[in-house]
């Protein structure tokens, strides 16, 4: 049918397995392999991993003709197995699609999910009534519905997809382009450092207040864990706390602890769980931090802290071995790096369990992180990133300030290494979904395109671009 029909773009918008059912047959191969489906070969050329999706390049080949084609298959893998994605995520996923599309190409645009009528469905509708809607004005999106199922039964097939369309669309309709290429950052950063405009109609100013603005309002029946009695007094900040649906749950917590503690998963620029961020451990939860640590296979740990006697608060500075709680923890080696960053290389010991190794990179800093703190910081766990799929855990005193900044950058330094571009503002976004009390102050969100600025500099990437 793809060749058939001159398909050169899939959006797949369903996982192979939800569950323990499978929902769709791999219908590509893996990489460096071939697959003979007929008188066509197909070959995986490229891959390419974000959070929400994956993009690949897909090669097929007529064995009779000789003839060759290209498509590109979007494969948006944040659907949940019951329930609608968030709709931020369905938005960038579709400008990714619509950006990427293959000019000269008179195709049509192949849809599908595991049954075609649901997840395509909606897909099928943001699109259709996003272009209507910039066109004309005006939307009429129960009639589009009643139009597609003229043509497919039961497109858009609960109430919860029809309610998240409209979440989408309205989205997508305000989304500001805040997109910056590789190529042009450094013009765009020295426009941001020389704008002397009133403050409200300064570039970055606008683009914090729009975040501020974009904030969910938070309801406090969804801190039902952390506001209980006995976790509330294992809060650092009483205003930064893990909403119950976000919160890391411990697994192995000791005879009088509990599942409780103050930590938000979020994601890195391929992964949904890239990061945890928590606060700093208080005398009575430093056993919860280890747990943590252990349960989670965390084997990074970035601390950043205000000053030096604070990472006692984690693990010890000066003996080499210490005990806390159930856990052993030994100290292997100690390394300075540069710009005030130590490098500690951890034994984590339990009884029922072998022992594994962490590694922890401290920073200490007055207030914000220098630029040059943080790009040395995401090189360091870009390096460990590579060798391991567990999620970096990123310490800050109350686990929003600073943590929201390294996350943020080090996922628009990836940003910009996959797809030579970044926006800022939509990964901020992305991480406020998991912890909105992320970038409260102004400075961090300037700090971030300072650093990225930096970043790319240093690395000489304007000159070789």
């Amino acid at each position: 049918m793809i060749w058939q029909e001159n398909i050169h773009q899939i959006v797949m918008v369903t996982n192979l397995v939800e569950g323990i059912k499978t929902k769709c047959e791999q219908y590509w191969p893996c990489g460096g392999k071939q697959m003979v489906h007929g008188n066509l070969i197909i070959r995986l050329n490229a891959e390419k991993e974000r959070t929400a999706y994956v993009t690949r390049e897909i090669s097929i080949e007529d064995k009779k003709s000789g003839k060759k084609r290209n498509v590109t298959q979007y494969h948006f893998t944040a659907w949940p197995d019951h329930g609608t994605p968030d709709p931020l995520y369905l938005v960038l996923f579709h400008r990714h699609v619509i950006s990427d599309s293959k000019a000269g190409h008179s195709g049509p645009l192949l849809v599908h999910c595991s049954a075609g009528i649901g997840r395509t469905g909606t897909y099928i509708a943001l699109d259709a009534l996003l272009e209507e809607g910039r066109t004309t004005g005006f939307l009429d999106i129960f009639k589009f519905l009643k139009k597609m199922r003229y043509s497919r039964m039961n497109m858009i097939q609960t109430s919860n997809q029809y309610v998240c369309l409209h979440y989408a669309l309205l989205e997508a309709f305000t989304m500001k382009d805040t997109k910056i290429r590789k190529d042009e950052f450094s013009e765009v950063w020295q426009s941001i450092r020389t704008d002397h405009k009133a403050l409200n109609h300064q570039r970055l100013n606008k683009e914090f207040k729009m975040l501020n603005a974009t904030k969910d309002d938070q309801n406090h029946n969804q801190y039902n864990a952390a506001m209980s009695t006995t976790n509330l007094a294992k809060n650092r900040n009483k205003d930064v706390l893990p909403m119950d649906d976000k919160r890391v749950y411990l697994v192995s917590y000791g005879k009088g602890r509990s599942d409780y503690i103050n930590a938000v998963q979020v994601p890195s620029y391929t992964k949904f769980v890239g990061y945890i961020t928590t606060q700093l451990p208080l005398p009575d939860t430093k056993v919860d931090f280890w747990t943590m640590i252990r349960d989670h296979s965390s084997s990074t740990i970035v601390l950043i802290i205000n000053n030096a006697n604070e990472a006692d608060l984690v693990y010890s500075q000066s003996g080499n071995e210490l005990t806390i709680g159930q856990f052993g923890i030994k100290i292997s080696a100690r390394e300075e790096v540069e710009n005030n960053i130590t490098k500690t290389t951890i034994v984590l010991s339990r009884k029922d369990d072998k022992p594994r190794q962490v590694v922890l990179f401290q920073a200490i800093c007055n207030s914000i992180p220098d630029p040059i703190v943080l790009c040395k910081l995401a090189d360091l766990i870009s390096t460990r990133a590579t060798m391991s799929n567990d999620p970096i855990t990123v310490v800050s005193s109350d686990g929003a300030k600073n943590c929201g900044l390294f996350c943020a950058f080090a996922n628009a330094v990836s940003s910009m290494q996959i797809d030579n571009h970044a926006d800022i503002f939509q990964l901020v976004r992305l991480l406020q979904l998991r912890r909105p009390e992320f970038f409260t102050d102004f400075e961090e969100y300037k700090r971030c395109y300072e650093a990225l600025h930096l970043h790319l500099e240093s690395a000489n990437v304007y000159a070789n671009f």
